[in-house]
């Protein structure tokens, strides 16, 4: 972890939004898993406005990140 940068790690263990909606009206998913990055975004949409994300992601610090600033 000490590779990576302050910014990075602050929304590593700070992410919000993570997690998965049930019952979502849409859903994203990219990476492999044999790569090691996978990314998840569900979404809620009411009226044709997202009106909740959430994201789960398996990997690296910087996916984590990456998914929580996304939300």
């Amino acid at each position: 972890m000490k590779s990576c940068n302050r910014k990075i790690l602050e929304l590593f263990y700070n992410a919000k939004h993570s997690g998965r909606i049930m019952k979502p009206d849409a859903i994203g998913r990219f990476g492999e898993s044999d790569e090691g990055l996978v990314i998840e975004l569900t979404w809620r949409v009411i009226g044709g406005v997202i009106a909740d994300a959430k994201f789960r992601a398996f990997g690296n610090p910087n996916a984590i990140a990456i998914a929580s600033l996304m939300t």
